[in-house]
């Protein structure tokens, strides 16, 4: 099922702004696609294949190409990922952590929809913008050979006055100023630990998040599709189209049928 979604900044087209975009959940081909590039791509450019993949329209584009998707910033990216963990795994994210003050393992639950910011007009600053997917793609084929560069590139691209006059103090704080521009790029979680009652922060990055859920996807998917195919003669095109979520309901009837199978 595809959804309407409202941009912080989207993407701006002959002078004109648009924050509106639809997107659909990740089909098991994309999660075979997506898993297929390994770590031969970047994170950044992970995201960017599965944005374009999965993005129906964006602002006045009917599926946008992968240049046209590369176009959002930063903020906008981490929001459609959290739509998109949503849409196609549930609202719901779990994880286990350890406690900074008494180092026991702690469950952690919370709502990918109360991660995303309103849809508000985005702050704007002398000089700056936002970094794109284009900006992150970059300087994540510069890191690999050195991340200092990359930073500076990233920084100088971003601070559309300085260019190459910027010394490394003002380096940093555009990179400050940057983040203060993209709060949604900046996610932390409140938590308390139920051991110890000790409170603290941890950073959560939606991107990395998803990315790993979908590389975990990748594993049983195979399996999956023999089950399927097996059972209700689907074929295989047939079967990757299909989301998690509704793959997970045929598994589930399969599962519980007298004739069925027990995936593991």
């Amino acid at each position: 099922m595809s959804v309407e979604v409202t941009l912080v900044r989207g993407v701006e087209v002959d002078g004109t702004r648009h924050r509106e975009a639809v997107v659909g959940p990740v089909s098991g081909a994309v999660v075979d696609l997506v898993a297929s590039q390994g770590q031969a791509l970047p994170p950044a450019a992970r995201l960017s294949l599965l944005l374009q993949r999965c993005l129906a329209r964006l602002g006045p584009w009917e599926a946008p190409t992968l240049d046209q998707v590369r176009l959002l910033s930063v903020g906008d990216r981490d929001a459609l990922a959290l739509q998109l963990h949503a849409i196609t795994f549930g609202d719901r994210i779990e994880g286990v952590l350890d406690c900074p003050a008494c180092s026991e393992p702690m469950d952690v639950e919370f709502s990918a929809a109360s991660l995303l910011l309103p849809p508000e007009e985005a702050d704007g600053a002398p000089g700056l913008r936002p970094p794109t997917g284009r900006d992150l793609e970059e300087a994540a084929r510069i890191a690999a050979h050195d991340p200092a560069a990359a930073v500076r590139h990233l920084t100088r691209a971003c601070a559309e006055e300085a260019g190459e006059a910027m010394t490394a103090e003002q380096e940093a704080e555009v990179a400050i100023a940057l983040a203060a521009l993209e709060p949604q790029s900046d996610l932390f979680l409140d938590l308390a630990c139920p051991d110890c009652g000790a409170t603290f922060q941890v950073p959560f990055d939606p991107v990395d998040f998803l990315l790993r859920e979908l590389a975990a996807e990748a594993d049983a998917l195979h399996r999956e599709v023999h089950l399927l195919a097996l059972h209700y003669h689907w074929s295989e095109r047939e079967i990757l189209e299909l989301s998690p979520g509704k793959r997970r309901v045929y598994l589930d009837l399969l599962a519980t049928s007298t004739t069925g199978e027990v995936p593991g």
